[in-house]
């Protein structure tokens, strides 16, 4: 299967149509507006790919290095790829669009400023997918009675306000 055609893979060729495109999708675009109807929550599904874990064991606290996969539509962002080169996706920095807010419920650090500016794509069908790194710090409650033949059980409670 080939691989999405975009203008960052396809060099200057598609200057024009990237232009044209990104101009035609992002007229009067509030990234602040929820995609679809404001009236009702946006569906996100969120994955978590975790890269490492930290157990502060004398403070009960859990730091989980990880990277989210965060996927949601907006309908209002489509096109027709043969009206533009071909282009099925096109590259944009997270700070452009609306992305859910990702909170992390039961955190023991300042997690206000997690995710970073990274890119997110867009597909011709009006499908976000934005893989920011994120650094997760949640308290545990550790029963470190029966160390180092312990099991213990942390969790961490992510969402978010407003989408479903």
């Amino acid at each position: 299967d080939a691989a999405p055609k975009t203008a960052s893979s396809e060099g200057n060729g598609n200057v024009n149509a990237l232009d044209r495109l990104h101009a035609g999708l992002f007229i009067n675009y509030d990234k602040h507006s929820q995609p679809l109807d404001n009236s009702e929550p946006s569906a996100v599904n969120m994955s978590l790919t975790i890269n490492f874990i930290d157990i502060d064991e004398m403070n009960g606290k859990m730091t989980t290095h990880c990277w989210l996969s965060i996927r949601w539509t907006d309908e209002r962002r489509t096109w027709q790829p043969q009206e533009y080169e071909n282009i099925t996706a096109i590259h944009l920095r997270a700070s452009e669009i609306w992305k859910p807010q990702i909170t992390l419920f039961n955190g023991a650090g300042d997690e206000d400023s997690f995710l970073v500016d990274t890119q997110a794509i867009l597909t011709h069908d009006g499908q976000f997918l934005w893989v920011p790194p994120a650094v997760y710090t949640a308290y545990c409650n550790l029963n470190m009675i029966n160390w180092p033949h312990d099991e213990q059980t942390c969790k961490l409670k992510i969402g978010s306000w407003g989408v479903r």
